[in-house]
């Protein structure tokens, strides 16, 4: 709460009850904020999505033992990192 990444007004269990309200059609002045912080981190331009991915191509495979906590953050965003594919 003291760096503002939940709001305790809307959501004080945080991201994931969020986006539980959201996806079942509440919304509040804190979508925009949220849907931000999805795109910066797990979004297609994503900076832990293109890390990865970016090791992923340097190895030449998919493996969980690569950055597993990062792996698990985008998990939290609702990325499943083990369909990411070697891309050439």
């Amino acid at each position: 709460m003291s760096k503002n990444w939940i709001k305790e007004k809307y959501d004080p269990y945080g991201w994931i009850e969020w986006y539980c309200n959201f996806y079942n059609g509440r919304r509040t002045d804190d979508d925009l904020r949220q849907i931000n912080r999805w795109k910066k981190s797990s979004g297609p331009k994503g900076r832990f999505r293109n890390q990865l991915q970016r090791k992923i191509n340097e190895v030449g495979k998919n493996n969980a033992n690569i950055y597993p906590r990062l792996r698990q953050t985008l998990l939290h965003w609702g990325w499943d990192s083990r369909k990411m594919k070697v891309k050439k």
